[in-house]
């Protein structure tokens, strides 16, 4: 009996030792298939570009139909807009496809699962299973779809604001000078740890312009991220400078 007990406590322990570092491999493994994601539509995104007179995938304001003016930092999520809860048809049959939205139809992404990271839960805010009624890939009940990925934040100058100030940097390749991030992991207003894809290791996967990929940890970019309110475009361009220099 004190045998059985002592063979007890040091499973008991060893399970202890192990379950940690069993978890840190887990999210490693999830973070390896996100960054091959944001290779693959960072990709499908130069390749889109290339049949599409050297346009990226864009986005239009449903509103004011207004293209690549990103007020909002939300904006670069939005793939698809159309009735709610309805399967995105591949093609441009129906709603209104915007930013990797547009790779769903030109069969760049598969079946589009590759625009949410892994590291989410299914049923987290920025999950997988969000889209996913009455199928995978379709709308919430507003209509919308919205990738965990932001795609093509960059702005020409988020300092003047406004429509001039708040469009994209990059639009066609032609504006492609030098190595700049074009998707990232997704960070907003108000982020929270549940709304950070790697927030236990302090960082966000990166997809540059080239094709390359790149895991960036900047604590700076992390405490500013927290503090992030709407439509403060400034404060997100700092954050994606701190980004782009902790990945070189």
């Amino acid at each position: 009996m004190i045998e059985l007990l002592v063979v007890i406590a040091i499973i008991a322990i060893l399970a202890a030792m192990l379950l940690p570092a069993l978890g840190k491999a887990k999210e490693r493994a999830k973070r390896i298939q996100c960054t091959s994601q944001l290779r693959q539509c960072a990709l499908g995104a130069l390749m889109y570009a290339s049949d599409s007179n050297d346009w990226f995938p864009i986005w239009i304001h449903p509103a004011t139909r207004q293209i690549n003016v990103m007020s909002g930092t939300w904006y670069s999520r939005y793939v698809w807009a159309g009735t709610g809860n309805t399967p995105v048809p591949m093609a441009y049959t129906s709603g209104e496809f915007n930013n990797l939205g547009h790779l769903f139809p030109s069969k760049y992404v598969g079946d589009g699962r590759v625009l949410w990271c892994p590291s989410y839960k299914f049923d987290a805010l920025l999950g997988i299973g969000q889209y996913s009624t009455p199928r995978f890939m379709s709308s919430g009940a507003d209509g919308i779809v919205r990738s965990g990925y932001m795609f093509n934040p960059w702005m020409v100058n988020a300092a003047q604001g406004g429509n001039a100030g708040n469009l994209r940097l990059m639009q066609k390749t032609a504006d492609l000078r030098e190595r700049k991030l074009l998707i990232m992991d997704y960070l907003g207003s108000g982020t929270t740890p549940d709304q950070l894809a790697h927030y236990r290791e302090q960082g966000w996967n990166l997809a540059f312009n080239d094709g390359s990929v790149a895991f960036a940890k900047s604590p700076q970019a992390m405490k500013l991220a927290a503090q992030l309110a709407d439509y403060d475009n400034v404060s997100l361009t700092n954050i994606l400078t701190m980004l782009e220099r902790a990945a070189r």
